[in-house]
């Protein structure tokens, strides 16, 4: 009986020492890459600045009445100060954006 069980602790030792032990250094490296890479990514705040009425517009010398106009501020959101270290996001290029517009009436 005691066999079994010195077997069985040796086999324990033997997988920590030669796996456990040599793989989490590149598992914790991978996590932490993934983590940095998402907080990295661009992150924009779109947030509506005011509708505006456009002046009288003249197109082939006819004066036609102003039509509304939306103006919508994008931006990128800064990193956390703990995170300065990093310098900034990423640039945000090739973004699409989804607008929907409603009415209620």
């Amino acid at each position: 009986m005691d066999n079994w069980i010195k077997l069985i602790f040796d086999g324990i030792n033997w997988a920590w020492t030669n796996i456990f032990a040599k793989l989490w250094p590149p598992v914790v490296a991978v996590i932490l890459t993934q983590v940095m890479n998402n907080i990295r990514k661009p992150k924009l705040e779109m947030e509506p600045e005011g509708m505006q009425i456009n002046p009288i517009l003249i197109v082939n010398g006819v004066s036609q009445p102003g039509y509304p106009m939306w103006r919508i501020k994008a931006e990128n959101k800064k990193l956390p100060w703990f995170l300065a270290w990093l310098r900034s996001r990423e640039t945000a290029l090739r973004c699409k954006a989804v607008l929907s517009f409603s009415t209620f009436q």
